[in-house]
């Protein structure tokens, strides 16, 4: 009796929690279309502050670089306008001047080869020395010149005026000084050759005297 008693408030419990009314399947619909339709609202404003954040950020990189863009443009037209050269440096007056000295120092080694082919008392590694010399000097000539060229040449090097004019007079300078140094050692050179000839002419004097010539 207990145990049927038992079983009768089960199942009395049991469609009191599993069965529904269509008007409680209703009401519970219902609630949960609101519940959802909240969500979707809620969804919706999480995604217009997202899309407005997205509209803002996208807004403040476009700035940078626009800005980037403008910076860069002002120091390419800056960069772009120190590799202009002034006329008056290409007008300088050390330009022709560095020009005039190179040209003395080749006139120099032209002269000294001359000397070396008609004289015989140059040994072949003396002339393999002063040549090796000389080809030194004709190379730091050809750089300056070069240099000289970048310098006073549109679109090649960037630099202001005051920069320019000082390069131009450093290569001055070393110039000047090669056209010093070879002409030194052209002079050395004529006055070896000069104690050489002088010395031989004695050397064939004396064996003149002593009839040694023959």
């Amino acid at each position: 009796m207990k145990k049927t008693l038992c079983m009768l408030m089960m199942c009395s419990i049991g469609f009191s929690v599993f069965a529904q009314t269509p008007e409680e399947w209703i009401n519970q619909k219902a609630t949960q279309r609101k519940y959802l339709l909240k969500q979707i609202a809620s969804l919706q404003v999480y995604l217009d502050h997202l899309n407005a954040g997205y509209r803002i950020a996208s807004q403040g990189i476009g700035a940078i670089n626009k800005f980037k863009k403008g910076d860069l443009d002002v120091h390419g037209s800056h960069f772009q306008a120190l590799k202009k050269v002034n006329a008056k440096v290409k007008n300088y007056g050390r330009v022709a001047d560095i020009i005039q000295l190179q040209s003395r120092i080749l006139t120099l080694y032209r002269e000294v080869q001359q000397i070396l082919k008609s004289s015989g008392a140059v040994s072949a590694t003396e002339k393999h020395y002063l040549n090796s010399v000389y080809g030194n000097i004709l190379s730091g000539t050809a750089n300056n010149i070069n240099s000289l060229f970048e310098i006073t040449s549109n679109g090649v090097v960037a630099m202001n005026d005051a920069e320019r004019i000082n390069r131009i007079e450093a290569l001055y300078t070393d110039m000047f000084d090669k056209l010093q140094f070879a002409s030194s050692f052209k002079n050395q050179l004529i006055n070896l050759l000069a104690q050489r000839g002088k010395e031989q002419r004695n050397v064939n004097a004396v064996r003149l005297l002593n009839g040694l010539n023959q």
